[in-house]
């Protein structure tokens, strides 16, 4: 595909994997700060599949890791803190992700802003 040409759709794959803690098999936990877009246009299929991955992939963190999570569309919120995923802040995310709704317009840069504003 040329750099002119507009992709609606493509898939996106994700691996982050921390060093391991030195002398042990066990990895450092990380911060993730999960900037979703939930605008009007990501309204319905769009919506849902960013629902799935972030259920995924919330699955797949340990207790040791944190999670932030920012939505954005005409206004940006933080609508968690770093939060440990133990099993009460994997419950607590997944019930935030989920009930995410989409309306409104992009506003992607403010997004970006507020999500490089989360500090440990």
């Amino acid at each position: 595909m040329l750099r002119s040409e507009k992709q609606e759709n493509f898939p996106v794959l994700i691996q982050v994997t921390a060093p391991p803690v030195s002398g042990g098999t066990a990895r450092a936990g990380v911060d993730v700060v999960a900037v979703l877009d939930v605008s009007g246009s990501m309204e319905g299929e769009r919506l849902e599949h960013v629902k799935e991955a972030m259920e995924i992939f919330i699955g797949k963190l340990g207790p040791d890791d944190r999670l932030s999570v920012v939505s954005f569309a005409t206004s940006v919120r933080r609508l968690t803190e770093l939060t440990y995923m133990s099993e009460q802040g994997r419950a607590v995310a997944k019930e935030i992700v989920d009930g995410l709704v989409a309306d409104g317009s992009t506003n992607m840069g403010a997004a970006l802003r507020e999500g490089a504003m989360v500090r440990v």
